[in-house]
């Protein structure tokens, strides 16, 4: 056979083929509807893959269909057999907790139904042109179940005694919507099983909800045979055989104990050497934690008893003068912000099962503190006593802050530091800054006192402690006048209180020549308050000498020889920088101290007793 092809210029080309020509058969097509019906234990609307392999469409070849439900109506293509029929395979994908309880088959060409058995995977289409010519196929589907039996024990020496406990029981999942034939719960009291309960064969998971307890073991017993399924987040997951009866189950049994404590310790090393010395802790939160726990470094201490998991537990560490805390893990993980290096103490949730927190110290610097003193006069000076050590500060001319010169003390020690007191001053405050910290119960700003704990884990870097005591004027309450008893006259001569003429009264009822007979309570003596007055008040600069500098003059009036007066130094800004209570002559003017640089004005006022 010869064949020609037009070329572009008008030419041709000729090539020819020899041989016979062999004719193919691509086949016929025709329609089949795939429809899925719920039978017992099939919720409506479940979806089920059916697999259509002579599918003319590739999409078609795979349909999931819903109880309940058909599929569209799927083009499908094949040689016709002997009886005028497609043959053509549908095959439903299986799981073990459902199976095929019928299949019916329709073909629309006669109107015809028929029942198929149930292992039918392959199904007659009549050639046809349009769906109105095909073949319906309907699967029914059953649940199908075995038995399972959840029961409850407590581990030995686990601490439990009574109590209900819920189980979580899923089966029969469905791959394509992730969702279970069977979703409940069951609640088992301690040393007791549940009923029988029917559920779908095959994978079935059980798992322990409830808190307060943890899993020890499980097993799981089934045909006589016992094995200890893996526990994963509480849970386990069975193989349940297809059964009939209640005789043929399996059972599943959970072991529970209430969460354990332990203590361990780790001796640190760094640059300066490694830690001894055994540790000492206390214990909130757990029962059987009544007194200190001792542990030794390398070593574990179990906490007697259990604990309940998601309670809050406490751990502190006493702290160890020369070292510090400088980690705490719960089971392996950092405790983080959980911790407290600084006061060697963790506070978390217990976990189920066992808690194991590790505490590691390692051996910590000297620490160096200084004393300092605030809000006090220029010039004067404050006496303290610093642990078992006198020493002074003198405040400079300029009135600001001075302190003592930084002295070592070991880390994690406790010092006591007291002011000694000074009339017309008060201790208002106490600060600790940088590395250390107060005890409890610190700072007593009426004894004056504070007990400062030096070092604070994490300071490195901050090295020194600094206490700042800060001094305001006294307050000085007023004072207490007792009154004087009255003084009844009954008769005889009375000195005239008042500084007048006695008078005279009589016993026996004669008028007397005074009108009073008895005497109101009066004090025995009374004090004319003395009155002082300010005159003038004046910053004054001197120049040249031992005295060059700027001072503040004051000239009082009053009916005393000496008086007190408050002076307020006042810097920038209208702030108070300082208060200074002195006892100067009146009458004359007063060279009364010297001001420093940092003073803007004065303000003074004298004290009227």
């Amino acid at each position: 056979m010869n064949f020609a092809t037009p070329l572009a210029d008008g030419a041709s080309t000729y090539f020819s083929l020899e041989g016979a020509l062999t004719a193919v058969d691509f086949g016929a097509t025709g329609y089949i509807e795939v429809c899925k019906t719920a039978g017992a234990g099939i919720t409506s609307g479940a979806p089920f893959n059916f697999s259509i392999p002579s599918a003319v469409d590739p999409a078609s070849r795979s349909v999931n269909v819903g109880a309940g439900l058909c599929s569209a109506p799927i083009l499908v293509r094949g040689a016709v057999g002997a009886g005028g029929t497609i043959a053509t395979t549908v095959t439903e994908a299986s799981a073990p907790w459902y199976e095929i309880s019928n299949i019916s088959v329709t073909t629309n060409s006669n109107g015809a139904t028929t029942t198929a058995p149930v292992t039918t995977t392959s199904f007659p289409v009549t050639p046809s042109a349009t769906a109105a010519g095909e073949t319906r196929v309907t699967f029914t589907n059953v649940l199908v179940t075995g038995f399972v039996e959840v029961c409850k024990s407590a581990a030995p020496n686990s601490g439990l005694t009574s109590g209900q406990f819920t189980f979580h029981l899923q089966g029969g999942l469905n791959t394509i919507n992730r969702t279970f034939a069977l979703d409940t719960t069951a609640t088992v009291a301690l040393g007791q099983c549940s009923a029988p309960m029917v559920v779908p064969a095959g994978p079935l998971s059980v798992t322990e909800t409830g808190t307060g307890v943890f899993i020890t073991d499980v097993t799981e017993v089934q045909a006589g045979a016992t094995t200890h399924p893996t526990v994963t987040n509480n849970g386990v997951s069975l193989t349940i055989a297809r059964s009939a009866t209640a005789g043929v189950e399996t059972q599943v049994t959970f072991f529970d104990a209430l969460s354990n404590l332990k203590i361990c310790k780790v001796a640190g090393t760094n640059a300066l050497g490694t830690y001894t010395g055994n540790a000492s802790f206390t214990v909130t939160g757990a029962a059987g934690a009544t007194g200190a726990i001792t542990v030794a470094p390398g070593t574990c201490v179990q906490v007697p008893g259990s604990i309940i998991p998601g309670s809050t537990i406490g751990i502190t560490e006493a702290a160890q003068v020369g070292s510090q805390v400088s980690a705490i893990m719960l089971n392996g993980t950092d405790l983080g912000s959980s911790a407290n290096l600084a006061a060697g103490s963790a506070t978390f949730s217990a976990a189920s099962g066992a808690n194991v927190v590790t505490f590691t110290d390692v051996l910590a610097p000297a620490v160096l503190m200084k004393v300092c003193k605030a809000g006090a006069p220029a010039g004067s000076t404050w006496a303290f006593t610093i642990g078992a050590t006198a020493g002074t500060i003198t405040i400079p001319s300029d009135g600001s802050t001075a302190c003592t010169q930084p002295a070592l003390y070991p880390y994690n020690s406790s010092v006591t530091i007291t002011e000694a007191p000074t009339a017309g001053f008060a201790v208002t405050n106490v600060a600790v800054a940088g590395n250390g910290r107060f005890a409890t119960g610190s700072p007593n700003l009426a004894g004056g006192t504070a007990t400062v704990i030096l070092g604070t884990y994490g300071r490195g870097t901050d090295f020194v402690a600094v206490v700042t005591f800060t001094n305001g004027v006294a307050v000085t309450p007023p004072p207490v006048v007792t009154p004087v008893a009255p003084v009844k006259v009954t008769g005889g001569t009375t000195s005239n209180p008042t500084g007048g003429t006695s008078a005279t009264t009589s016993t026996s009822g004669a008028t007397s020549n005074g009108s009073t007979s008895s005497l109101t309570g009066t004090p025995a003596v009374v004090n004319t308050a003395a009155k002082v007055s300010l005159v003038t008040a004046k910053l004054v600069v001197i120049k040249q000498g031992a005295l060059h500098g700027r001072w503040l003059g004051v000239q009082l009036k009053g009916s005393t020889a000496t008086a007190k007066v408050k002076i307020l130094l006042v810097g920038k800004n209208g702030h108070t920088i300082g208060t200074v209570i002195r006892t100067i002559k009146t009458g004359t003017f007063v060279r009364v101290m010297k001001v420093g640089a940092k003073v803007m004005s004065v303000r003074v006022s004298p004290f009227n007793l």
